[in-house]
């Protein structure tokens, strides 16, 4: 883990009122996933945090931190081993606190890319009956965001977590200008 994304967990529990050496101390494990665990953060990213443990705490969602808490069974249990949540913290996270012994056990389900296809579909199908009462920009945003789920929904048929977005955008850019 780098001291930055530490650093960044530990300012972003401040700002939402929340104490991370609490949470050390109340969960069995706590991970740190998304963009900062990459060193991809953008200015203005959120800190993704994952507690587990016996008495899970709240969750918590602000501009400056997204904190989920789960229970000691749901990381072995059948709906988070085969989430893309799941796989994405499995593959990507940054263990503060814990090992993450159920990681070996993450495989990608078929749900879960039926979910991310259905995503794709209901994205694709309301800037459709929206597109010509768009504004340009809000068009760009869209379309972005639909091609990013399909990038998503790709890593999830191969089986593997999806790296957060600004890996997925770098990878964009670097395809040949034929294949974008």
């Amino acid at each position: 883990m780098n001291a930055t994304a530490k650093d960044a967990a530990f300012a972003a529990c401040a700002t939402a009122g929340l104490d991370l050496d609490r949470l050390l101390a109340a969960a069995d494990e706590v991970v740190v996933f998304g963009s900062h665990a990459v060193g991809a953060a953008r200015p203005g990213s959120d800190v993704d945090l994952l507690c587990i443990g016996s008495r899970p705490g709240q969750t918590h969602r602000s501009r400056a931190l997204d904190l989920i808490w789960l229970s000691r069974e749901e990381p072995t249990g059948r709906a988070w081993l085969g989430s893309e949540l799941g796989a994405h913290v499995a593959r990507y996270g940054h263990w503060l606190k814990g090992r993450g012994a159920w990681k070996r056990l993450v495989r990608v389900s078929p749900d879960a890319i039926r979910r991310k296809g259905e995503v794709v579909h209901a994205r694709t199908s309301a800037l459709a009956e929206g597109w010509d009462r768009l504004s340009p920009l809000y068009r760009i945003k869209n379309l972005t965001r639909i091609r990013q789920e399909l990038q998503r929904l790709e890593y999830l048929r191969r089986g593997e977590g999806c790296p957060p977005t600004p890996i997925l955008d770098a990878e964009w850019a670097r395809r040949p200008q034929a294949t974008r």
